[in-house]
């Protein structure tokens, strides 16, 4: 049987032993290290290269994809068909025609009106007919409900068939677009 002073010898040389190989195995990684190292963050930054183009396309994905969603957004009037003559459709130059249109109002914005007339024989908008007027501020609706206009018809306007088809221009909504009304139904403009 070991004596004690046998079994401490034994564990002396053992970690003396164990020691030698630990430095031997830390000097052959740091000698492996320094030869291998500059191949390893050359090809870790070519690794690298192909990420960061994928992070930049990404980004440029994200840049379209809320470009579009932007562009999704309800228009501050929305229409529900088009203006319809509700009183009688033959009016004089200088007279007002009724007309109704669906609609629901989706932001609050002031409202710059621009009058437009369509020519039946031409089927144009006929610029020379056309003015602006603010429009009265009106609440922003959950659902469509009916608004009827009385509009003023022109004094010059010459005899025919026109439709009403306004554009209107949100005041005071930075960004947010025009919206092109559809037009009404065709209504008689009588000689006089």
């Amino acid at each position: 049987m070991p004596t004690e002073t046998d079994v401490r010898a034994g564990l002396a040389t053992l970690i003396k032993n164990a020691s030698a190989l630990f430095v031997a195995m830390a000097a052959l990684f740091a000698a492996t290290w320094y030869f291998v190292e500059p191949r390893v963050a050359e090809w870790m930054q070519t690794q690298q290269a192909p990420l960061v183009v994928r992070v930049a396309d990404i980004e440029a994905d994200l840049t379209i994809i809320k470009n579009r969603t932007t562009r999704l957004v309800l228009p501050f009037i929305e229409f529900s068909g088009s203006g319809k003559i509700s009183r009688n459709a033959v009016i004089e130059p200088g007279g007002k025609v009724s007309i109704t249109y669906v609609l629901r109002r989706n932001l609050p914005c002031d409202t710059d009106v621009m009058v437009q007339f369509i020519r039946q024989k031409t089927g144009r908008i006929d610029t020379s007919m056309s003015f602006t007027f603010k429009a009265t501020k009106a609440r922003v609706s959950e659902d469509f409900g009916v608004f009827t206009a009385d509009i003023q018809i022109p004094d010059d306007m010459p005899p025919g068939e026109w439709a009403y088809a306004p554009r209107l221009h949100p005041v005071g909504c930075n960004g947010v677009p025009d919206v092109q009304a559809p037009p009404s139904d065709f209504f008689t403009v009588r000689a006089l």
